[in-house]
């Protein structure tokens, strides 16, 4: 009897069935970016609102990891260096937060300011930040990093959405521009370049939104003199259908989806989104469009200079690695973000922009929901073993009993 009860044991410990992926459902629009050909990173807020990221390499996408922290809109992302992901989304106080991730996750800090609406930030140039957000009078305002933090500056616009933004290189000067949707509906954008000296004025663009835009440039590296370039721009129209335009530069002369500029020129991707979309770029003549679905997953599109793919699920599989923290700098950061923060920001209305004495809590080596996958996964082994111990256990004890039985008997 004991014999079957070890063979069952071993049977409980070798055929456990596996268990069912825990998965991870978004609240938010999400946003993505790529720093390598081989590389996209996208996050967004769980419902949860903690900031989830997953990321695509080597044609394969890896499970989503919570980077924890207490979000009110949707995050954005940029890229300010290879192998580092910049991190901003508005905090429980309406201001901005900023989180690093570069191999490991570090403190946020709050870079002030006072949002109604998604932040988005994009990196022309290597080390320089550049963050767009709708302030509470509905104005477009900007704040910039190069080695500190700016002050914030209303571009004025009348906002009735989040801002997209984007950014390039032109003949090796900086250019960036934000869309928005405007009072009308319609997009608008305003642009900004190394040598202008000022913000343009504000051109419309067509279209009838129905969510926050968003845009990306690019170049073509076979123009020696980078002047070769374009900008791509999507958004949720009627019937929640995503809609792609685009306008490019060759040798100074500017045309559009339609082939000229200012026309509607707007062309259907179909799906049917429940968020904002976003757009990155690993390349000329390469467009990565993502969005949420009905289901509050995240879909995504590609085009590949000619045409677009179908779109297809992304996996929404949370990963059971734990996020690695940084400790080291755990005590700087703050120092360094107060430093920053509160001598060159000026808030939206307010004197001074004070940084937060908090970070946003993340993830430990070993989190609850890892802890709570690993249990869920390994259930039926730990079943098995409890149930072999138990029984070697009455063994051993089955033994020893017999064995004094038979002192006793002589």
């Amino acid at each position: 009897m004991i014999l079957v009860f070890l063979l069952l044991s071993l049977t409980c410990l070798t055929l456990a069935p596996p268990a069912h992926a825990e998965t991870i459902t978004l609240s938010s629009n999400p946003d993505c970016v790529s720093w390598g050909q081989d590389r996209i990173d996208c996050v967004a807020r769980g419902t949860d609102n903690a900031l989830w990221h997953t990321w695509w390499s080597s044609g394969t996408w890896n499970g989503w990891e919570s980077f924890g922290g207490i979000l009110t809109s949707g995050p954005s992302v940029t890229s300010s260096a290879p192998g580092r992901l910049d991190m901003f989304a508005r905090g429980e106080d309406n201001a901005l937060l900023y989180i690093v991730w570069d191999g490991a996750l570090h403190p946020s800090e709050s870079i002030g300011g006072a949002l109604t609406s998604d932040p988005d930030c994009i990196s022309a140039v290597f080390g320089t930040i550049d963050c767009f957000v709708r302030g509470p009078d509905n104005a477009l305002w900007h704040i910039s990093f190069n080695g500190s933090w700016s002050n914030w500056e209303s571009l004025g616009g009348i906002l009735t959405s989040g801002p997209g933004a984007e950014s390039m290189l032109q003949q090796g000067a900086k250019a960036m521009a934000a869309f928005v949707r405007g009072a009308d509906n319609a997009i608008w954008v305003i642009a900004w370049a190394e040598g202008w000296g000022k913000w343009s004025d504000w051109t419309g663009y067509g279209g009838i939104l129905t969510s926050d835009p968003d845009a990306v440039g690019s170049m073509d590296p076979q123009d020696p003199k980078l002047f070769t370039y374009r900008c791509d721009w999507v958004v949720r129209g009627p019937g929640n259908q995503i809609w792609w335009k685009w306008w490019s530069v060759t040798s100074g002369t500017i045309k559009d989806s339609t082939g000229c500029q200012g026309c509607d020129g707007y062309e259907s991707l179909g799906g049917v989104s429940n968020s904002g979309p976003t757009v990155a770029s690993r390349g000329w003549n390469n467009l990565e469009v993502f969005t949420l679905g009905t289901d509050n997953k995240l879909y995504h599109i590609r085009w590949d200079g000619s045409t677009w793919s179908s779109w297809e699920a992304v996996p929404m599989t949370i990963a059971v690695t734990a996020v690695t923290t940084s400790s080291t700098l755990a005590a700087t950061s703050s120092e360094s973000s107060s430093s920053s923060a509160t001598t060159s920001a000026t808030s939206m209305g307010e004197s001074e922009v004070t940084t937060s004495s908090q970070s946003q809590p993340t993830n430990t080596l070993l989190g609850t929901a890892d802890l709570i996958a690993m249990l869920q996964q390994n259930g039926v082994l730990i079943f098995g073993a409890i149930v072999l111990i138990v029984i070697v256990v009455l063994f051993a004890s089955r033994t020893r009993h017999r064995r004094l039985e038979s002192l006793k008997s002589q």
